[in-house]
């Protein structure tokens, strides 16, 4: 099967190079890295190709749906891994102190949170976790972070915070109680997680990551969607009469 792959950030272009072809089945494998370059296409597919589309949902192209890779639980663990690395660099990197030994609070603890955590927690970061979610607050505490069930507390104390889930939690009521030299991370998709004009306007160092692994790690991140784009290659092959 040839592969097409379309669109897309730094490591698309690495999966392009990458993987021309896979197996032996008949048809053609459409990629597209992003929504903007499926919903420019107009040639029909045949009954026998496959798309894949770099979204959380399915979507029509070519008269047929577009697999969609972001709802592929293994690569979503190993993207999470990607994405907590490259943004615990990026915090690094701005930063005139260490992740070692200060608080770190990581808002949310959904597949990139947890992956925060246990990275954090082998930096040997104070680790704490606002989760509004029971379940989620005592998984932290089995990582060994600390969990906090008031966010304007935790922020009183952070001089790291990530904010992981796609909700505005980081509001400009809540960003009143954060450290003047807190350097805040908003790696939420959108309508993302921190209100950064009114974090501006208090002059705090908050900015957001979006496509981390992308940007950061590539090479990585490449190889993480060619495992993905095989294995849906696999399973759908398998399916067929």
């Amino acid at each position: 099967m040839k592969i097409c792959v379309m669109g897309g950030d730094a490591r698309f272009e690495r999966l392009r190079r990458a993987l021309r072809e896979y197996g032996k089945a008949r048809g053609n494998a459409y990629i597209f890295g992003d929504e903007r370059t499926l919903d420019a296409w107009d040639v029909p597919l045949r009954s026998e190709d496959l798309a894949m589309v770099f979204s959380a949902q399915e979507r029509p192209v070519g008269g047929k749906s577009a697999i969609a890779l972001l709802r592929e639980e293994d690569f979503l663990r190993e993207n999470a891994c990607l994405t907590a690395e490259g943004a615990l660099v990026a915090a690094a990197s701005r930063a005139p102190f260490s992740l070692m030994g200060n608080a770190c609070l990581v808002v949310g603890y959904g597949r990139i949170g947890s992956a925060l955590v246990d990275r954090l927690v082998g930096l040997n970061a104070q680790v704490m976790v606002y989760s509004r979610r029971a379940a989620g607050r005592l998984r932290a505490m089995a990582r060994g972070a600390q969990a906090m069930e008031s966010l304007p507390q935790a922020l009183s104390q952070a001089k790291f915070v990530f904010s992981t889930p796609p909700e505005l939690l980081l509001t400009k009521e809540v960003l009143q109680f954060a450290r003047e030299d807190a350097r805040i991370v908003d790696l939420a998709s959108a309508p993302y997680g921190v209100d950064l004009a009114a974090a501006q306007d208090r002059g705090l160092e908050a900015w957001r990551e979006s496509g981390v692994p992308g940007r950061y790690c590539p090479d990585s991140a490449a190889e993480a969607l060619e495992r993905a784009v095989k294995a849906v290659i696999d399973r759908e092959r398998s399916c067929e009469p």
